[in-house]
């Protein structure tokens, strides 16, 4: 049986997030570290100890198989823009083998619950161009382009 539990536990998280870190890793070494459990413990202990960081964990019979962790991001009113608060989903991760059965919808959806509890009307993520995968799961999720970010190397 399929559950989503909010949760602060570190342990559940690290073990998860190999999957993800590795393949961050592979596709973009000179960006990101190898996966180091010691490193990502102490990662997401301080992210949990921000009071607007929030993380889901999927079970299935009460074992964990995916998790999404998300922030409430505040853009301060100025000359130039309205303050507005986001539901920042930093990330969303499912085991192979369990993805295509509506896990990572049922994360997602989770998160929206939590954003409109909060008042919070929009949600935002981002990620690599590279990752086909993703582009598929959140265009399919009723996301939509509205900002791209372009880079150029110089040395």
């Amino acid at each position: 049986m399929l559950s989503i539990e909010q949760t602060r536990e570190v342990n559940e998280l690290t073990a998860l997030n190999q999957d993800v870190q590795d393949w961050h890793a592979s596709h973009f070494p000179h960006e990101f570290k190898p996966f180091d459990p010691v490193s990502m413990d102490s990662a997401f202990r301080n992210i949990l100890d921000q009071k607007d960081s929030f993380a889901f964990v999927a079970k299935l019979d009460n074992k964990p198989i995916g998790y999404i962790l998300c922030f409430i991001k505040i853009r301060s009113e100025n000359a130039f823009q309205y303050k507005k608060s986001i539901m920042l989903i930093d990330q969303i991760m499912v085991k192979s083998e369990h993805r295509n059965k509506g896990i990572g919808k049922n994360l997602v959806a989770e998160v929206e619950k939590l954003a409109k509890q909060l008042h919070i009307s929009d949600l935002q993520l981002d990620f690599w161009e590279a990752n086909k995968l993703a582009a598929h799961f959140f265009t399919n999720s009723g996301f939509k382009t509205f900002r791209i970010y372009m880079e150029k190397h110089i040395i």
